[in-house]
């Protein structure tokens, strides 16, 4: 899936298409099987120091090779996500039969055929000939146990070398230095592969199975972000394993409220002990329990079992044993005990997955071809943006300048996210609705609504408009009245009077993440051109597809041409040609000037849909024909 901007969508479904340069490809081997003690974590792990060590930026990662057969559907999908963290374009995986297995659970279809299909397409796992722009290779037979000792910065060592960390052995009453006091399994949304869940609670199973229990001096806890990660290990029978080693289950709401045993406070201070404690997730890094305990460590579920079993940290797991004569070997789960259990996966949870809930089957809708708005939704309004109309030159006459902006004008600058704040031109439009501070939501969830939108366009608190200069925010004055006001206000004002606006900027205006609003909103504003010294080029393409004229500084700048805002501006020129250079005209009181400027219009097809007002207006006019 290629991420595009909302603008190229719309276009794409009224007919047009997208020009994507093809990435490159890496080729990834997957060889062997992970040994004893290695967990899913620790391959991602290694897949990750792998990628920062080969740029992955904007190319597709494709893996293949005998050892893809032992790793499950459900992390391929995990690694596939790891990719695009680590900035590559998708992770990609062939057809195997744990493709096939997988689409007849969830599906509850035959898959043979799609098997046939795949094996004619050469697309099947087996043994690979294809040519990719780069090779990589990862050995899971060669992969290590890691852990993370959490403090300020996280410091990440392999499991083995934990015990080199040991530097103090003061004993107390009930507690010594290195005892793990603390043991939690936090299956938080970040880390809910459910291999890594089933992986542990096959190693209570074992632990069970032969009689090993936990010393009382360590509190232990179960977290689950969803219900759906306890259904799955009631449903394969686990989860009384983890209940019968003590682990007691909390709502993540609890996570605050985990305490140590009281004796163990006691001998922590009183002895001033070096005590640890064990956990599968940095989400509990900051909890109040963490001032009393020194030493944290961050482990896969698996091995917080393992090593709650011994109850300290002061011996090498990979070596040593646990009690007696067992070891991590006699407890610990094969890849292929761990994938029987996955393919036991109860996926019923999700047969009406596309039905939705009692509450989205109840929804009223008419069955029409148009959308039915209502006037009082604040959620979804129609937008009044398309403006199908033949331009032949360029003619922008008598306009006003509604900002001078310096360098760096980002997207976010143009169209603001996150939570619309108390006292915004949104927020003052939404009160209207009769909604409280709290109701407000965020921008990106109003995007469907044009009129609280238009209001946050240009209303960054941190904006700087050089007309109002010192003054910070979405604001800009009218020359005529004297009056400083919000650009929104000022933008229905000349709107109603017919008066184009323009933008002058400096460098790269328009840089930063893909976001439609922040040309769109610039557009509806009435803003016809932008004079800029330099813009982002994916913006720039933006612009012109929404029938904004973007031009550029030759020689000149904002500095230079000492200008204030209260200019008046003629953009005119009798054609529309690729790269034109256009004199634009810059009156005030005092000065009457022309500037050269040079057109953005960097194509044959950019000239067509400026001329149609907007790629949208292009398409459309033909479909209204």
């Amino acid at each position: 899936g290629f991420n595009v901007g909302r603008i190229d969508l719309n276009a794409a479904i009224l007919g047009s298409f997208i020009s994507i340069d093809f990435p490159q490809i890496i080729g990834v081997e997957i060889k062997g099987s992970l040994s004893q003690g290695i967990s899913f974590k620790d391959v991602l792990f290694e897949l990750k120091q792998v990628f920062k060590n080969r740029v992955i930026n904007g190319k597709i990662v494709e893996f293949y090779g005998e050892g893809l057969r032992n790793i499950s559907i459900e992390d391929r999908t995990i690694i596939s996500h790891l990719v695009i963290q680590c900035k590559g374009k998708c992770g990609y995986f062939p057809i195997d039969d744990n493709s096939i297995h997988f689409i007849e659970k969830t599906r509850n279809v035959s898959a043979k055929l799609l098997k046939v299909y795949f094996e004619k397409q050469g697309l099947f796992l087996s043994d690979n000939n294809m040519k990719y722009d780069e090779y990589l290779q990862v050995n899971l037979s060669l992969i290590k146990s890691t852990s993370t000792m959490l403090k300020i910065l996280d410091e990440k060592i392999y499991t083995s070398e934990i015990i080199n960390k040991i530097k103090t052995f003061k004993k107390g009453n009930f507690v010594k230095d290195n005892d793990i006091v603390l043991s939690i399994i936090d299956i938080d949304l970040n880390s809910s592969n459910p291999s890594l869940l089933i992986q542990a609670a096959l190693v209570a199973k074992k632990a069970c199975k032969i009689g090993l229990s936990i010393n009382k001096n360590i509190n232990k806890y179960l977290i689950f972000d969803s219900l759906i990660q306890k259904h799955f290990l009631e449903k394969l029978d686990l989860n009384k394993y983890l209940i019968k080693l003590g682990f007691k289950l909390i709502n993540k709401e609890d996570i605050d409220n985990i305490t140590l045993y009281e004796r163990v406070v006691i001998d922590i201070e009183k002895f001033n002990l070096n005590v640890s404690s064990v956990c599968s997730s940095k989400r509990v890094k900051n909890n109040k329990v963490n001032t009393v305990i020194k030493s944290n460590w961050m482990l896969s579920a698996a091995l917080v079992i393992a090593y709650t079993l011994k109850g300290n940290i002061n011996f090498d797991i990979t070596k040593e044993n646990i009690i007696q004569d067992i070891y991590l070997s006699d407890i610990w789960p094969s890849v292929n005990e761990v994938n029987e259990y996955l393919e036991k996966l109860d996926y019923s949870l999700y047969e009406d997955v596309f039905q939705g809930n009692e509450y989205w089957k109840s929804l009223k809708y008419e069955n029409s071809l148009e959308y039915k708005y209502e006037n009082n939704s604040s959620y979804i309004s129609k937008i009044d943006y398309f403006d199908i109309k033949r331009r032949e030159n360029i003619n922008i006459k008598n306009a006003r300048v509604i900002a001078l902006f310096d360098d760096n004008i980002s997207t976010e600058d143009i169209s603001p996210k996150g939570n619309i704040t108390s006292y915004s031109p949104c927020a003052l439009f939404l009160k209207s609705f009769g909604l409280r501070p709290d109701e407000f939501d965020t921008y990106e969830n109003r995007y469907a609504n044009s009129s609280v939108i238009i209001r946050s366009i240009l209303s960054n608190i941190k904006l700087k408009n050089k007309i109002v200069n010192p003054k910070e925010g979405g604001y800009t004055k009218d020359f005529q009245s004297g009056e400083i006001l919000s650009i929104y206000d000022f933008s229905v004002r000349m709107k109603e009077k017919e008066v184009p606006l323009v933008i002058f900027a400096g460098k790269r205006f328009g840089y930063g993440e893909i976001n439609d609003w922040s040309v769109k909103g610039l557009k509806i504003l009435g803003i016809k051109a932008i004079i800029s010294e330099s813009f982002s080029r994916k913006y720039k393409n933006d612009l012109l597809k929404v029938g904004i004229l973007p031009l550029e500084f030759i020689e000149d700048d904002i500095n230079s041409l000492k200008l204030k805002g209260s200019e008046i501006i003629n953009i005119q020129s009798k054609e529309i040609k690729v790269n034109d250079k256009i004199d634009i005209e810059v009156m005030n009181e005092n000065k009457h000037i022309y500037v050269s400027v040079q057109s953005k219009l960097d194509s044959f097809e950019e000239i067509l849909y400026y001329k149609s007002g907007g790629i949208l207006e292009y398409l459309l006019k033909d479909i209204l024909k």
